[in-house]
């Protein structure tokens, strides 16, 4: 049976989550420590009103300086503060696969618009579905497989004989 549509969570279901990664990239801007970092922020009022959409990125930025005595501008705040993410193969893979059969699929994310911004520029659309690698070959195996290699799209004949 062919599902109607598949729904895939954004973190830690295609994507894994780390914010020590974030807290190590701030550090050598900041006056704390990369270890105490998350007791700051963590669940502070104004990262969940960031979460919830209440205040804007801005705003947040404007705690998050503050509060980490962060010795820089938004511009430089946000790609450090973003890169959260490393993909799950296998998830990734299957995603894949269902969109090569025709199944929709959605992503859903309840993250903030940073984070999501830069898993945006982090999962490139290729006609199976989405990668982390904007222009790589794609090597497909089984009757129905479809590959692309370079600039040529490659398929299987589907027969039996």
């Amino acid at each position: 049976m062919k599902p109607r549509a598949v729904v895939f969570d954004l973190g830690k279901v295609l994507l894994h989550f780390d914010w020590t990664r974030a807290a190590r990239k701030l550090a050598p801007r900041s006056k704390v420590p990369a270890p105490d970092m998350l007791k700051v922020l963590d669940y502070s009022h104004a990262v969940i009103e960031f979460e919830l959409g209440q205040i804007s990125s801005q705003q947040f930025f404007e705690h998050a300086r503050s509060a980490l005595g962060f010795n820089g501008e938004f511009a430089d705040f946000v790609p450090l503060f973003a890169d959260i993410f490393s993909e799950i193969p296998e998830i990734i893979g299957l995603h894949a696969e269902l969109r090569q059969r025709g199944v929709p699929t959605f992503i859903f994310s309840n993250t903030n618009e940073l984070a999501v911004a830069h898993a945006r520029r982090l999962l490139h659309r290729n006609f199976q579905g989405y990668s982390t690698k904007p222009d790589c070959d794609m090597l497909a195996f089984g009757i129905s497989a479809i590959g692309k290699v370079g600039a040529s799209y490659v398929a299987n004949v589907k027969t039996l004989d």
